[in-house]
């Protein structure tokens, strides 16, 4: 017990223990006058002082493991910011460059924005768009990435828009299976990615993976934007229709730079299919 005591005082007073022993030879120093012997003095100096650094090195100081720790912990975390900062700005140069390639597949214009904010509810899911009326962006167009479609923007004013995204309960969208020809109506099942796929009849052949896009039986939409695949089909009890489970193509959750179709529906055409609307 007294040798763990000493040990800890040793430890905690190392550095003064240290200097009384080099101010115990710089006062023998200046007893002695003899440049030989202050030579050897100096030498036998530095080896003890050496030696008893040496003998006290071994014994851990708790206070520098300490500070060893912190610092450590800072640079994990500092190193673990920069990774993350690396994977968001590839996978932004991700979305960017897969929108440079958009306008070759996409023969209407585009007016590319940037993603600001999401406000979800429980019904309804919105973003807010960057560029707004004064950049040519009216109510009722197509919002798009690279990968499909992301929604339709509900409201805008000139500097910013209000897209309605594609997860709403409140969303329909015309579509229609790519191979087969097939037409229904897509809406939400409740989970971020998953749709369900409507009033396709058991009469088509209908595979999983199959793509689903825009329909132009509507003039909502431009007919051919990738909406997604199809993830699971069984019929309904009835037997007449398909209950498809479709995964979206777009991951809504981290979508951050789209493109605006400049398109409109044809407000003749709405008027008169609004005639035959219950």
């Amino acid at each position: 017990m007294q040798l763990q005591r000493l040990l800890e005082l040793l430890l905690r007073f190392r550095d003064y223990v240290v200097l009384l022993a080099l101010l115990l030879v710089a006062l023998a120093l200046m007893q002695l006058h003899s440049a030989e012997r202050l030579q050897a003095l100096r030498t036998v100096a530095l080896v003890l002082t050496g030696l008893v650094r040496q003998s006290l090195a071994w014994i851990p100081n708790p206070f520098a493991l300490q500070r060893e720790n912190e610092l450590l912990h800072r640079i994990n975390i500092e190193l673990m910011q920069a990774l993350m900062r690396q994977q968001e700005l590839a996978a932004e140069n991700e979305q960017l460059r897969s929108l440079l390639q958009l306008p070759a597949r996409q023969p209407l214009p585009l007016l590319f924005g940037e993603l600001l904010g999401r406000t979800v509810g429980q019904l309804q899911s919105y973003a807010t768009l960057n560029r707004g009326s004064a950049d040519g962006v009216r109510p009722g167009m197509p919002v798009v990435t690279a990968a499909g479609l992301v929604g339709t923007v509900e409201a805008v004013s000139p500097h910013f828009a209000l897209v309605h995204l594609l997860p709403s309960r409140t969303m329909r969208v015309a579509v229609q299976l790519q191979h087969s020809g097939a037409e229904g109506i897509l809406t939400w099942e409740g989970r971020e990615r998953r749709f369900l796929l409507r009033y396709v009849p058991t009469s088509v052949s209908v595979q999983a993976g199959e793509p689903v896009v825009t329909s132009n039986a509507s003039d909502r939409f431009p007919g051919g934007i990738p909406v997604g695949s199809v993830r699971r089909v069984e019929p309904l009890p009835d037997g007449l229709f398909y209950r498809i489970e479709v995964q979206a193509a777009v991951p809504f959750e981290s979508v951050r730079y789209v493109a605006v179709v400049l398109h409109l529906p044809n407000p003749e055409r709405r008027r008169l299919e609004g005639q035959l609307a219950p």
